[in-house]
């Protein structure tokens, strides 16, 4: 891959901007073993990670036009399935038609973006971690251009998303622009389901230039040319804590380290990881009940009930 196609490591570096108090930030430090977060050739696919080596990783974020499409229809369709479901629960009068035309406003301006977004806006963006120099190039947000920021400056959260993805991950934020405060929401980084510190540990890990490249076969190629490099460079000290070992790769500390960390779990949704787990059985019998509640109410309140759920459910309002 011609990394200089996508990556200008001599362009400004962004200067750095305060932390927002509302969102919970992990600490720069490697705290445990990465998990199912170590990246494996497997994983070097593209649309997902495009690159990879001692001195960069390339994550592929460019957007979807499939996937743009999906939400333009997926919005229209939101609309058409409330105006279904009105049509049994209310006569055709003014009031029916205020209905269609408050939903018409709620669902039709995100659906005109998104296919405004899919035919002109659309183009190839690059998430380019640049391990020597300690340096990430973000993909600018819509029609910006890419952005050089220092890693230790990065604004990664850790975010909740329960509609989707499903449970806590890391979310890259930038705050430059409008766009990228109002629009865009930040950029999802991958983990697979890795819990997201077990995936942060790995990029702090990796971004480490003084320490022994993470675990992962995709980095095996590497590890005795890095390792030579620091050796020439006299094996400085580490640039982030860690509260685990990080033994070089030919040691038989890192061969148990690899073994070990082959047994950790991850967890991407609680539904995937336990189908069963006691958590998700309350919830079930909580919505059984809830569900046997409604029968019994009378026709007119099912179908409002089910109206505000249907608003809800666009609004993304828990």
């Amino acid at each position: 891959m011609d990394i200089n196609k996508y990556y200008n490591p001599n362009r400004r570096i962004e200067a750095k901007v305060s932390k927002d108090w509302k969102k919970k930030y992990p600490e720069f430090c490697i705290s445990q073993l990465p998990g199912p977060g170590i990246v494996t050739n497997e994983k070097v696919t593209p649309g997902y990670i495009n690159y990879i080596d001692e001195n960069y990783i390339v994550l592929d974020d460019s957007d979807s036009k499939k996937m743009d499409l999906y939400w333009a229809w997926g919005w229209i369709g939101a609309h058409l399935l409330v105006c279904s479901v009105l049509l049994f629960g209310m006569k055709l009068n003014s009031d029916f038609l205020v209905m269609v035309l408050l939903t018409a406003g709620i669902t039709y301006p995100p659906a005109i973006w998104f296919f405004i977004k899919a035919y002109y806006m659309n183009r190839e963006r690059k998430l380019i971690f640049d391990r020597q120099k300690g340096l990430v190039q973000v993909p600018g947000s819509f029609w910006n251009s890419s952005q050089l920021i220092r890693f230790n400056e990065l604004h990664v959260v850790l975010a909740l998303k329960t509609r989707f993805q499903g449970g806590v991950y890391l979310q890259l934020f930038k705050n430059k622009s409008f766009a990228d405060k109002y629009l865009e929401g930040g950029i999802m980084l991958p983990f697979i389901f890795a819990k997201a510190l077990q995936s942060w540990s790995y990029w702090v890990w990796y971004m480490d230039k003084n320490r022994p490249l993470p675990p992962g076969d995709a980095l095996d190629p590497y590890r005795e040319r890095d390792y030579e490099r620091r050796k020439a460079e006299g094996f400085p000290a580490p640039l982030h804590t860690s509260y685990i070992n990080t033994p070089e790769y030919f040691t038989k500390e890192f061969e148990l380290m690899c073994e070990e960390n082959n047994t950790i779990p991850g967890m991407y949704n609680m539904s995937i990881n336990d189908d069963n787990s006691e958590e998700l059985i309350a919830h079930r019998e909580k919505k059984k009940k809830e569900e046997e509640e409604l029968a019994k109410k009378p026709r007119i309140y099912r179908v409002r009930v089910m109206f505000i759920k249907i608003v809800k459910d666009i609004l993304l309002i828990d």
